[in-house]
């Protein structure tokens, strides 16, 4: 159900408690589906937003949302540094042209080839070599 919720569109999810006003329905979406997003009810991924914005509440807070003290900048360099105290090695501000399996191989836009055994990129490669 997690995934299905990350992945579908929110208006999917909200359909499944057959909310009696169309009204409360929109509301309930555009405060916890829609917030900061361009997308309507049947955009995939908004339930990710809508399941983001529902476990971020302020237990007793009336539906206060929690934000990250040093703002959302704060999460991925966590993340950055947790991943590179673990043996990762992160490039940025160099585009990917290629990725191949087999080993797992990536082709930098600059002509660079870099091996490794998992790859995470922001963008999708304009081509992809297997």
């Amino acid at each position: 159900m997690f995934v299905d919720l990350c992945r579908r569109p929110v208006g999917e999810y909200l359909d499944r408690f057959a909310f009696r006003s169309d009204l409360l329905k929109a509301m309930y979406a555009v405060t916890d589906g829609f917030s900061g997003l361009n997308g309507d009810w049947e955009t995939p991924g908004t339930g990710m937003n809508f399941l983001v914005h529902n476990m971020c509440r302020l237990p007793g807070s009336d539906g206060t949302w929690m934000i990250v003290k040093g703002g959302m900048g704060t999460v991925t360099q966590r993340f950055a540094a947790a991943a590179r105290e673990a043996g990762a090695r992160i490039e940025t501000g160099r585009a990917v042209q290629a990725i191949a399996q087999g080993p797992l191989r990536v082709r930098l836009q600059d002509g660079t080839e870099v091996r490794a055994r998992a790859v995470v990129v922001t963008r999708i490669p304009s081509a992809w070599a297997r």
